[in-house]
């Protein structure tokens, strides 16, 4: 069969169609046989076969069984034309398996394919979405219009005991109202940078609409086309300096025709007269501070906050000129001064907002990104409405209202009784305005509601006596540069017990150091060891400087070239060369080993952190000087390099030689700052999945952890899915014992989560729950500390705990 589509019309926008999945595969067959016609198997996996999973059949595909067998293999052939959806979204469960799974959806069109995996770490039913914007490419494509192969794999492990069964009930392609762009093209240097601040952005804004109940596609502006537009209401432009001529005219055509524009920072000079905003000239700030709040004018936009918080360094102000435009919000200073320049002009069309869209404030932002997009098109109020109250509930590690409550009940209290009673009240008045179709009040409430149903369930966690409480620090200057003790006293505040402040690199130093270049955040702030160190002592807090080995980022350029020609730096398979040190030259172990000993000698630390204590990827060293080196351990000449020892008959022995590499750099250090320091802790922040990090990063932080090389480990969980994150650290614990302390990686702001508060209280509720005594958040800076820091106050770190690894 084929795919069921929706017939479109070009047509006005000013009708656009709802979001929607457009169904590929329900997999419903009424029989094995049919199920069998349409989805063949490969690689040794048996034919499909439909089974009944309550009222209703599924697909089920059972592992081969083939000793080195790694993966289940799904195909259908078909024809398909994916160019305008802008996901896909897929309804899974695995079965029986033993160990981390993974799932791989494939297209193939004509001479190669688009893939992109996802983890797996539940036996329930769940959905995976499948972003087009980030599938990689696996040969030449001819592109997503010519789709003739669907694939399925579930890849697990050959030595999984039992093996994962995959059972499947819906693929389907989703489209939604509401599409971001983003500049996708690589072609080198500068314009590189500026593709990945583009796609940075537009990560950054997508994921505020969301949290506001407004879902949006994101899609590669060179590849626009007409068929993109036909069932938005509206479009964003967060960061698009080369938006081509191509995309700015279906764009001004699709304004024409109804669509509104929203832009940031910059506009072609066609979209400006097509929505009637124009640009003003480029403006810097003379001091600091300028431009820091984002104000309304009146008459205000429904829903726009009284103030955002913004610390532009520059912006281009729009100027209102047609269409109905007009100036909805100003600049203001750090002290509440106005500056007369335009933050927000809105039209009839269209809006424009004078810089990006920034970290700080999300609260702030997903409210005024809210707004603005309400005003052009009122559905948004409707849809943001009907997306919060579906999500109702979805509170910390809560999944839904049900569990909500039923985590709530636990605890019987005066207050939390009245919280129960007010969120009651406030769902009755809800549902009144949505009959009422008055959806931007009824929003206002919803935010209430929430708002009264996370503070439910901040009062509902317990708060453990021993823990570790520990915040990782990247800029090793506080929240606060310059101020330590402010830092200090508000993390102490906070019931936190531990900072990890990030004070030296491979090739760098913020404290006065003999062993590494002295930073510039040393010569502009002075010593930060010494600073964080009376300052945390001062407020009862354990400092554990983090130190990034071997990896030279950061570094005078001077340092690094002098080790480039001393041989010391690392190279890839294909001859690339990179800024990290060799850990095979015993000149790089002497380095490590001096600048961590350095600070375990020079400071009062209560313990040194390590961190990238492994190589780059599977791809690195493969330079000179570790070909020699490897020589010798082997005994002979490796004839066939670095072919034998990357992907040969060397493979296995030379990642062996590589994991001890980094290895004795760990032992090197252990031992020396236990015999300076028989009390000082000894930790480390390390890959997540294990044992795959031995082979692809040779870190085998299990073996550190048994021979007692280190004291505690914080393994990097980062996720913004709560079953990956607690299948990680159950199989962490089962490496290394369940009395190993083991202090999981929470990413608050991490490269692969971004978590609410709320979202980072239930983290630590779920490893508290499977008894877990510690945690460490990624990354402390004002606003991470300002937004956690008195929730978990009020709540999970209301009373005061103690290190497990004090006891």
């Amino acid at each position: 069969t084929t795919v069921a589509c929706a017939l479109f019309v070009w047509l006005s926008a000013a009708q656009p169609a709802p979001a929607y999945d457009t169904v590929i595969d329900a997999f419903h067959d009424a029989s094995t046989e049919q199920a069998r016609r349409r989805w063949t198997t490969s690689e040794g996996t048996p034919p499909v076969a439909v089974v009944r999973d309550g009222d209703r059949p599924v697909l089920e595909s059972r592992p081969p069984t083939g000793p080195t067998a790694s993966r289940i293999v799904l195909d259908r052939i078909g024809h398909w034309d994916f160019r305008s959806p802008s996901a896909f979204r897929m309804q899974l469960r695995v079965l029986a398996g033993a160990g981390p799974t993974r799932v791989t959806l494939y297209f193939r069109s004509r001479d190669g394919w688009f893939a992109l995996g996802r983890g797996v770490a539940s036996d329930q039913w769940q959905t995976l979405i499948f972003p087009k914007s980030e599938f990689g490419v696996e040969d030449k494509p001819v592109g997503w219009g010519s789709i003739d192969r669907i694939r399925i794999a579930l890849w697990f492990s050959p030595a999984a005991d039992p093996r994962p069964i995959l059972q499947l009930r819906r693929l389907a392609m989703v489209e939604h109202s509401v599409a971001i762009l983003f500049d996708g093209a690589r072609s080198g240097g500068a314009a590189d940078d500026r593709a990945r601040m583009s796609r940075s952005v537009a990560d950054r804004v997508a994921r505020l609409l969301a949290a506001a109940g407004v879902e949006a596609d994101l899609l590669d502006q060179a590849s626009l086309e007409r068929t993109h537009l036909r069932s938005r209401y509206a479009v964003v432009l967060p960061y698009n300096p080369r938006l081509g001529e191509e995309s700015t005219r279906l764009l001004v055509e699709w304004v024409e025709r109804g669509g509104h524009v929203v832009a940031c920072y910059d506009l072609p000079t066609p979209l400006q007269e097509a929505i009637g905003i124009g640009l003003g000239p480029y403006e810097r700030p003379n001091r600091p501070g300028r431009f820091a709040r984002i104000v309304p004018v009146a008459p205000r936009l429904p829903g726009f906050p009284d103030e955002i918080r913004q610390a532009s360094w520059n912006i281009v102000p729009g100027i209102a000129r047609g269409h109905g435009a007009r100036i909805a919000a100003l600049w203001h200073d750090e002290r509440g001064g106005g500056t007369g320049r335009a933050a927000w002009v809105t039209s009839r069309r269209g809006a424009y907002f004078s810089h990006i869209v920034l970290e700080d404030d999300p609260r702030g932002k997903q409210a005024m990104l809210l707004s603005v997009l309400g005003a052009l098109e009122p559905r948004v109020w409707r849809d943001a409405v009907a997306s919060r109250i579906e999500k109702a509930g979805r509170i910390g590690h809560c999944l839904d209202l049900a569990s909500w409550r039923a985590f709530v009940d636990r605890r019987t209290t005066p207050e939390l009784a009245t919280l129960r009673r007010k969120a009651e009240a406030l769902q009755g008045s809800v549902d009144a305005l949505r009959k009422q179709t008055r959806y931007a009040d009824a929003y206002a409430l919803v935010e209430q509601l929430d708002a009264v149903r996370r503070s439910a369930y901040r009062q509902s966690l317990d708060s453990p006596t021993v823990e570790a409480r520990g915040w990782w620090n990247h800029s090793g200057t506080g929240a606060y540069p310059g101020d330590w003790e402010r830092t200090a006293k508000e993390l102490a505040d906070a019931g936190f017990n531990m900072v990890l402040p990030n004070m030296l690199w491979g090739g760098v130093a913020h404290y006065p150091s003999d062993v590494l270049p002295r930073s510039e955040t040393f010569r502009k702030y002075g010593d930060q060891i010494k600073q964080c160190v009376a300052a945390a002592h001062r407020h009862g807090l354990q400092v554990h400087v983090w130190k990034v080995n071997f990896n030279l980022g950061r570094s005078p350029r001077s340092f690094v070239e002098r080790l480039r020609r001393e041989g010391r730096l690392q190279v890839s398979h294909d001859g690339t060369p990179r800024d990290w040190l060799n850990p095979a030259h015993p000149d790089n172990v002497a380095l490590e080993v001096d600048s961590m000993l350095e600070v375990v000698k020079r400071y009062d630390v209560d313990g040194i952190h390590f961190d990238y204590i492994r190589y780059p990827s599977r791809d690195f060293d493969y330079s000179e000087y570790s070909r020699k080196a490897f020589e010798r351990h082997l005994g002979r000449r490796v004839e066939n390099w670095p072919g034998d020892c990357y992907s040969g008959a060397l493979r296995a022995p030379y990642a062996a030689w590589r994991m001890q590499q980094i290895t004795n750099v760990v032992r090197h250090v252990a031992r020396r700052v236990r015999a300076a320091k028989p009390n000082m802790k000894i930790s480390a922040a390390v890959f997540g999945a294990y044992p795959d990090c031995r082979m692809t990063v040779a870190q085998d932080w299990v073996s550190w952890a048994k021979r007692g090389d280190v004291d505690f480990l914080c393994p990097m969980n980062y996720s913004d899915r709560d079953d990956v994150f607690v299948a990680l650290f159950e199989q962490q614990r089962a490496h290394v014992g369940p009395d190993f302390p083991l202090y999981p990686g929470i990413g608050a702001t991490a490269s692969r989560s971004r978590l609410d508060p709320e979202r980072v209280l239930g983290q630590i509720e779920l490893a508290r729950a499977r008894g877990i005594r510690g945690f460490t958040i990624f990354n402390l800076t004002q606003d991470t500390l300002r937004a956690i820091g008195p929730a978990f106050r009020a709540s999970a770190g209301r009373r005061p705990a103690m290190p497990p690894h004090d006891r």
